[in-house]
Formats: structure tokens, sequence, C-alpha cells
């Protein structure tokens, strides 16, 4: 079901938004660059539908580490336009809570940099 909520966000992409996906669990592995020519929206979402536990299992060590991935996917934006960030996990959070609200502040800094 969250497969299909982002697979109908990327069929409303409009001209000149991107898309990018990123598998995680101990570290985070972009699967597809952020994209943003139209012919890319049908490969997002073969991506998307190909992905499931057994997948993550075969890439990455197990675990949940939101920071990691979300320092990945800021990284991986732009510097123009609006960021959505999905996250679609069977997880629970592992790691050090304290550390990723440190390195998520960081990012959001140093991302809040490059804008200006």
């Amino acid at each position: 079901m969250e497969k299909q909520q982002v697979e109908n966000a990327v069929n409303l992409l409009e001209s000149g938004d991107s898309v990018g996906i990123t598998v995680f669990a101990d570290q985070a592995i972009p699967l597809q660059s952020v994209l943003s020519r139209e012919d890319y929206k049908n490969s997002v979402i073969r991506n998307l539908r190909y992905i499931d536990s057994d997948f993550v299992r075969y890439h990455v060590r197990q675990g949940t580490d939101y920071g990691v991935l979300i320092l990945t996917a800021l990284g991986q934006f732009g510097e123009s336009g609006t960021k959505i960030l999905f996250i679609l996990t069977d997880g629970e959070p592992q790691g050090n809570e304290e550390k990723l609200r440190e390195n998520l502040s960081m990012a959001l800094e140093e991302f809040s940099k490059r804008k200006m």
C-alpha cells in the first residue's frame, strides 16, 4: 500500500521535478540517482516495485539507521525547488538517537547554506 502511494506521487511529477530511490538499513545505498527527465518516471516505478525485504537483506546488513538515510538523501537533493522525502520502513530505529539528531541538524544547516 505504501509503495502504491509513492507510485501515485511519482505519477504526479511535472516537467522539471526530480525523484530518486535510496534503500537503507544500517547503511544507505542510492539505487537510482535523483532524476528529472520525464522518461525516467517508469524506471523509478519499476525499481520501486522490485524493492522488498529480501532485496534489502541481500544488499545491506540489518538495522534501521534513519540518520544515514537522511544524510544520504539530503546529499542527493538539488539546490532549488521543493524537497520531499518518503521513508518506507518496517523496522524500529536503531543506533544512537542523539547522534541522529546531531547529524540531521548538521545536514539541514549545510543544506540551507547551499540554498543561499
